[in-house]
């Protein structure tokens, strides 16, 4: 096992990538579904239901990077 040191505010740019990208993979996913691309994650027999399930979670994430990005990131996202 491995230990690195790191500050808050790198622990906080780890964070904020990730978040990041889970976000723009659920806005992906939302326009792959709506394209009739992918099937659905989490309600697989109602695509509508399926889409608000993912929405919820973007929902969530936008408040997330909300503490954690720059102004700069929130902008890049259109979220500020």
């Amino acid at each position: 096992m491995f230990t690195i040191d790191v500050d808050y505010e790198l622990a906080d740019k780890i964070t904020a990538h990730s978040l990041l990208e889970t976000y723009q993979n659920f806005k992906d996913r939302i326009s792959e579904i709506e394209a009739g691309g992918r099937p659905a994650i989490f309600e697989w027999e109602d695509i509508q239901a399926d889409r608000a399930e993912i929405q919820k979670r973007i929902d969530a994430l936008k408040l997330l990077l909300d503490w954690y990005c720059t102004p700069d990131q929130l902008k890049e996202l259109d979220l500020a």
